[in-house]
């Protein structure tokens, strides 16, 4: 084989200050039920914005940031932010899926 089959063009380790770049982006964070780390910081960034797309791929635990995006079927609201994360009011437009 002449070429790693895991180099790929356009897929690189996500740097924090990917975060406020314009434009299109794809990122895979955990923890997936937003209850902390970098997926949570990256949704409080990018939630307030219409022509944003949050997935969440699986179960959230009731209690967390997650289960509230999901139990709301997926429609604007706002939702308290836990003190232990910056705490506030989230306003959160992008979609939900």
């Amino acid at each position: 084989v002449e070429r790693n089959v895991f180099d790929f063009k356009y897929i690189k380790p996500f740097d924090r200050a990917f975060i406020d770049n314009p434009g299109p982006m794809v990122l895979f964070a955990t923890p997936g039920m937003l209850h902390g780390g970098l997926s949570m910081e990256v949704f409080k960034k990018w939630a307030p914005s219409e022509a944003n797309l949050v997935i969440m791929p699986g179960y959230c635990v009731a209690g967390t940031l997650g289960h509230k995006v999901l139990a709301n079927g997926g429609k604007p609201q706002v939702i308290e932010v836990p003190a232990s994360e910056g705490g506030g009011k989230l306003h959160v437009r992008c979609k939900i899926k």
